[in-house]
């Protein structure tokens, strides 16, 4: 499984080949396709850029202006190519992967192939399905009580599985093996994978609890990862020998985050501008580096101030956090921080 950071889990015999945790992302990751060829896999971020670990690179949208954002990818058959799919229906086909078409109705959250046709489907939120160059077999457009977040494909059948945020699952085409539909989820559902064989799936939680039914077995989890706590160790600069205009600063930047949450860069913007306190960039720098912050609750805090002041989607409120122009939290810090104040 993968994070939004680009960190990579691998339980059983999955191997791990490789992440982006640690590594500063334009855009967080939305999705993972496994390459059947390599074992390897691939990653994709919500700008369309892609990571591959032990898999041919095959082209990306990176760098490309898009209309909306990527939310997921699925791989060919034959591992020699995947498809991108966007918020919009947009599918992006690489490799031997064909383009069949796109479009869609409402919020697509993610696309999965037809391992008979070699053809796609999409789901959309609202558990309507689109498929081209593939069949459907039906769809839950009016029957939810959450939204649809995943969408899984049957190698056995031809069928589908879908899979919604309070862990209720559908079956068309394919066996139904279990849910989570009706029990007391920690975190909400994010997504599912079926097994080789067709005959089991798999559902993982925002937390990373994972929950298996039929012949998926259990290897592992990661419910609860979080962020570092905040530091209890002295910060590394030689703090104790600050100037005058460095204690300052320090004393202003402490003022500031007893008001409002700051990221590190944020309140060293604030601390320098002319319009704040006019310290200079080295001063601001010194002092924010001698605070004993954890920038992650920071994110979580600006988050609800945000939420408090107007309604945001998921997607818009981790760009507010990590923007340039907005709060600029990396986008480990933003996303955490939408995701524990409950946006996403």
């Amino acid at each position: 499984m993968v994070a939004s950071d680009g960190g990579v889990f691998a339980f059983g015999d999955a191997p791990f080949e490789g992440s982006m945790g640690g590594i500063r992302l334009n855009q967080p990751v939305v999705g993972m396709a496994a390459d059947t060829q390599t074992g390897g896999y691939w990653l994709v971020a919500r700008d369309g850029g892609i990571f591959a670990f032990n898999a041919p690179f095959y082209g990306s949208m990176g760098g490309v202006s898009l209309a909306e954002p990527i939310v997921g990818m699925t791989s060919t058959p034959d591992g020699n190519g995947y498809w991108l799919v966007a918020k919009d229906g947009g599918v992006f086909a690489f490799g031997d992967a064909g383009f069949y078409g796109s479009g869609a109705n409402a919020p697509v959250i993610g696309i999965a192939m037809d391992p008979r046709t070699s053809g796609y489907r999409m789901a959309t939120s609202d558990g309507e399905l689109w498929w081209d160059g593939s069949s459907s077999f039906g769809w839950v457009t009016g029957l939810l009580n959450a939204p649809v977040v995943g969408i899984a494909a049957d190698d056995a059948t031809g069928g589908y599985w879908m899979v919604a945020s309070d862990g209720g699952v559908f079956a068309f085409n394919a066996a139904f093996l279990g849910s989570m539909g009706g029990t007391r989820l920690n975190k909400p559902v994010a997504g599912m994978a079926g097994t080789p064989d067709g005959n089991g799936y798999w559902l993982v939680a925002k937390d990373g609890g994972v929950f298996a039914f039929g012949d998926a077995g259990f290897y592992g989890s990661v419910p609860g990862i979080a962020p570092p706590p905040p530091p209890t160790t002295p910060p590394p600069r030689a703090c104790s020998s600050l100037t005058q205009q460095q204690q300052s600063a320090v004393a202003a930047a402490q003022q500031y985050l007893s008001i409002l949450a700051f990221s590190q860069q944020g309140l060293i913007d604030q601390l320098d501008s002319p319009y704040g306190s006019g310290y200079s960039v080295n001063d601001a720098t010194v002092a924010v580096d001698c605070l004993t912050v954890n920038w992650y609750a920071e994110a979580v805090q600006s988050a609800k101030e945000y939420l408090a002041t107007q309604p945001f989607s998921c997607s818009n409120l981790i760009d507010q956090l990590d923007s340039p122009y907005g709060s600029q939290f990396t986008v480990a810090q933003a996303t955490y921080g939408a995701q524990q104040a409950g946006d996403c």
